[in-house]
């Protein structure tokens, strides 16, 4: 064979190949918060405008290829990105993973295509609304934060079990998922360029840090200067936050959910962290009536027995008015999980919960995902006024231990939300009753069907519940560009109106147990869930 024909072979070859590479294929639910790669089967899920997204499938690109500079660029071996049409740029390519920056003009929906060579992929419709996640020291999601520890000098080093961070100190973490649509120093970086240090950028609504279930102030929240779509949180611990080797830490934003937790290390005066593994109990007989399904009742004994890395004394549903609530009345969505973030469940062997009637409910813990579960659905009517007890026989994690609480009657609401009610947003919403104990609480809360809530907590005495609209709280007319009075921190839309009536902290019975360091908490709870409604 001749050269010329070897040459036209040859040609021939790369065009035949060039027509049938691979389309690039999208994985279901394959787009995620690149920080706590959150799928859509978590709380947390979504991505944001103007911060870093995961693209997982197959055939998204030819070989692995890492952006060589910033700004970044909008095409990286052979494959590029759209989000709602906009190109996007590009952290790094491989044939099964994408990281790129979401357009500032993307949708918190966007669809989006991938186009390589072997043409462009399905469009794939990205779900949630908004999420936050911290970065992982292994970038899986799960596991050590990527945290530094700030120095009494201002130097940084990397927070680990030997070198913790000192209780009064500060930590800087990093994640993504703010976006840029409330930062105070608008406009936000272009698209693929990194973030200045003069100005900063900060956020408006600044969001909090939480290390278990202490909140922590954040000093500054804002973008990473010279990365492209990274949040920093510099936090500030408070001389009683939690220690240990394994805290969980995550980041709290009222408006939409927390992050993931990702474990830090605290230890009074720094240095090597200790094993701070303490054990807790909560019981609580819990009433749920709901109006949405023909008036359905469902009783319930809930069973937490675990124990923890900085694990504190265990807590009532709600000690104090307020409580659960931000300064703002604002109740966070709750954010992805992490299977070694979360407290050991403890075995204490067969329970045994009775009721005034004498008949008692026998307990077997059940073995679900690794951890024992002791929740029990109870037979209807269970729960009323009168004595309740439960026993435990002992175990290999706690000891026999028996405790009783006294549940009084429900309080009897007065205020009607029937399927179809309408909560006007111009106005202040209001719930009223009759019932319950002076030592007692009441909370009520909107939820909008993003799990965002806005409530109150206030004595059974008072009677009622006022959750003011925002024309309740300002001047009216002086919103920014002239917007209307709304219920603060509900959008328009479907709600679901939770009413929860409990013991204080001080009216509640508390219980000991061997390998229950921190001892147990035993409550009651009614509660109202009023599905169907809109606020408009």
């Amino acid at each position: 064979m001749n050269a010329r024909c070897v040459l036209v072979l040859c040609a021939a070859a790369g065009w035949g190949w060039a027509q049938v590479a691979p389309k690039p294929v999208v994985s279901p639910g394959g787009i995620v918060n690149a920080a706590s790669l959150a799928p859509p089967s978590q709380p947390g899920y979504g991505i944001s405008p103007g911060s870093i997204a995961s693209i997982f499938g197959t055939n998204l690109a030819a070989a692995a290829a890492s952006a060589p500079s910033v700004p970044l660029p909008k095409q990286l071996a052979g494959t590029a990105v759209t989000f709602d049409g906009i190109p996007a740029p590009l952290f790094y390519v491989s044939p099964g993973q994408i990281n790129a920056q979401v357009p500032n003009a993307s949708s918190f929906n966007p669809v989006v295509v991938v186009t390589t060579a072997g043409g462009s992929s399905d469009p794939a419709q990205v779900g949630g609304n908004g999420s936050l996640g911290l970065f992982t020291t292994c970038a899986s999601g799960c596991g050590r934060g990527a945290i530094l520890n700030v120095g009494p000098d201002g130097t940084l080093s990397p927070n680990t079990p030997q070198n913790s961070a000192a209780p009064g100190g500060y930590i800087v973490a990093f994640g993504t998922g703010l976006g840029s649509g409330d930062l105070c120093t608008p406009p936000p970086p272009p698209d693929g360029y990194p973030a200045t240090s003069d100005p900063l950028m900060w956020y408006c609504d600044r969001p909090a840090a939480q290390v278990r279930d202490q909140y922590l102030l954040t000093q500054f929240v804002g973008l990473a200067s010279g990365l492209v779509g990274v949040d920093q949180y510099n936090i500030q611990l408070s001389a009683d936050v939690p220690q240990g080797c394994q805290l969980p830490l995550r980041a709290a934003e009222p408006s939409w959910t927390n992050s993931q937790p990702v474990l830090v290390s605290i230890h009074e005066g720094g240095g090597a962290c200790v094993p701070n593994v303490q054990g807790a109990g909560v019981l609580r007989w819990e009433k749920v009536a709901s109006s949405d399904t023909g008036g359905t009742t469902t009783e319930t004994l809930f069973v937490d027995l675990s124990a923890g890395d900085g694990k504190g004394p265990p807590q009532p549903l709600t000690s104090q008015p307020g409580e659960g609530l931000d300064e703002r009345g604002f109740t966070p969505a709750q954010g992805p999980q992490c299977p070694d973030a979360e407290d050991k469940t403890l075995d204490a062997g067969m329970l045994v919960a009775y009721g005034p009637g004498g008949a008692g409910v026998r307990i077997s813990p059940t073995l679900s995902d690794g951890k024992l579960l002791y929740t029990q659905a109870l037979p209807p009517g269970m729960i009323g006024p009168g004595a309740y007890g439960v026993v435990a026989l002992g175990g290999q994690d706690v000891g026999s231990f028996s405790t009783s609480v006294a549940i009084p009657a429900a309080i009897q609401l007065t205020t009607a939300l029937p399927p179809g009610s309408v909560i006007r947003e111009d106005l202040d919403f209001v719930v009223t009753w009759t019932g319950g104990n002076p030592e007692d609480l009441v909370s009520v809360k909107l939820f909008s069907t993003g799990g965002i809530g806005v409530g109150l907590a206030v004595s059974a005495a008072a009677g009622k519940v006022v959750i003011p609209s925002r024309c309740g709280i300002i001047t009216p007319g002086s919103l920014p560009g002239g917007g209307s009075c709304v219920l603060p921190g509900v959008p328009s839309g479907p709600v679901e109106v939770v009413v929860t009536h409990t013991a204080s902290a001080a009216a509640a019975t508390t219980f000991q147990a061997t390998g229950l360091t921190l001892g147990g908490w035993h409550e009651w709870m009614y509660r109202f869930r009023f599905s169907g409604l809109t606020v408009q």
